[in-house]
Parts: structure tokens; sequence; C-alpha cells
């Protein structure tokens, strides 16, 4: 697995207190149109599938050794661009499995042909598209993409897949401060990054009947002294549905 080289001071800038506000911003600053369905974003998920085929990981990711141990028969993962994780768990499951990618339409289209339709794996532009069964054991599984929605859109979420009863999320930035909006440096775009504070994240994942798990999964990354509170920071992090 690569070693997470994450610095978020080295392509996040500004502070806005709401998503319009920033959007705003990032249309002064930008270069270039739609980061991720820029065919620069596309090539670089073609290399994260192919690297992902010979057992390498090209994002640090929990999931296949939460997986190991989780009852889950479909994983929903918000924004897995190519899909690459399931190369990496989907040949160590010995249990029936599917993975779900929640996507970009166009992203969907594009790597729906480059992986041939495998049939565990399936790609979604909304979640309206998804048929469950009643009792499907569901988990939500992110890496590094819950930043791009909001304390709403994450609730969203949530009420729509009230059946799910494990989430993991990898790489969430956190702030031990009032939660804003600022921009993300790509390749001379500039994207809209939700910053969240943790302890309001905790208290809301608690009022969907989440509890967080033990630090064997979960832990601090890149963080600094304990006692300093710092603007902001990444964390794994790993819920089991309590009630």
């Amino acid at each position: 697995m690569r070693e997470s080289k994450f610095d978020p001071a080295k392509f996040l800038s500004g502070k806005f207190e709401s998503l319009e506000a920033a959007k705003k911003s990032a249309l002064e600053f930008s270069k270039s149109g739609e980061s991720f369905t820029s065919s620069r974003w596309f090539q670089r998920q073609e290399t994260f599938w192919k690297d992902s085929l010979v057992g390498e990981s090209p994002r640090p990711s929990t999931l296949p050794k939460v997986i190991e141990k989780s009852h889950a028969e479909m994983i929903i993962e918000v924004g897995g661009g190519s899909g690459w994780i399931w190369n990496l768990i989907g040949s160590e499951i010995r249990r029936n499995l599917t993975y779900v990618n929640l996507e970009l339409a166009e992203t969907c289209d594009y790597f729906e042909n480059l992986t041939h339709f495998e049939p565990a794996m399936r790609f979604i532009s909304t979640l309206d598209d998804l048929e469950l069964k009643a009792n499907y054991r569901l988990m939500l599984y992110s890496n590094s993409t819950m930043q791009y929605l909001d304390n709403d859109g994450v609730a969203e979420i949530f009420r729509t897949l009230n059946s799910c009863t494990e989430v993991l999320l990898d790489e969430l930035i956190f702030t031990d401060f009032s939660s804003y909006w600022t921009l993300q440096e790509y390749y001379g775009s500039k994207i809209p990054y939700f910053v969240r504070n943790r302890s309001d994240f905790l208290g809301n994942m608690a009022a969907f009947g989440f509890e967080s798990q033990a630090q064997n999964y979960s832990q601090r990354i890149n963080s600094a002294n304990e006692g300093i509170h710092r603007p902001y920071f990444t964390e794994n992090l790993h819920f089991l549905k309590t009630h």
C-alpha cells in the first residue's frame, strides 16, 4: 500500500461560510472546466484501476481489512471513481458480495466499459437507481470523498439508505473548530471542499444510530501533538449501527 502524503496546507485555500460563496470564488479562479469529468481525472482513475488489478492500492484504504470481519452483503461507495477498490476486495471475499459505486453519470458510462460490467459490480449515478432487498446488510464506504458533501448531503444519504448498518469512512477531513467551506486546488481548477467539525459529525452519526468503533481501524492521519488543536486533520472512522 502506498504511504499517504496528505497535506491539506498544500492544496486547500480560503474560508467560506456557504457552498454558494465557495462556488462563486471557485469560478473566478478556475482555469478549466468540470474537474471530475476531465480527461486528466479519467486518466488518473484508469491508472488507479490498473494498479489495483495487480494488488496495489492507489490510495490508502482500510476497507480490505474491515470487510474481512464484516457481515455486509453490499458495499455502496460514495464517489469510488473507477471502482478500483473492488479489485482489492472482490477476490478475497468468500461469500456473496455486491459492490455499488455511486458516481457522476459521465464516470459511470466511462468506467462501466472499462470494467466490462463485472456481475458483482454496479455503477449508479443516483440512489434512486438502487434496488435494495428489505433485510440487506449494507455498508456505506467513502474514501476521501465525503468532503464534497455538507452535513445536509450526508444526512440525505442516510435517510435514503435507512437499512445501512455499517459505515467506513477513509481520510475524512475534520477541524476542531467550526465547519467551513474552502477550495481545493486540482490542476488549475478550484473545487469547493467541506471541512467539518469532528464533534458535530460524531453527534450527527449518533443521531442516525451509529456508534464509532475502537481505534483499530480509526486513526488520525498526520496528527500533530495531541494537545494542539489543528485547523484540519484527516481521520479514518468505522461505525456500526446500534439502534
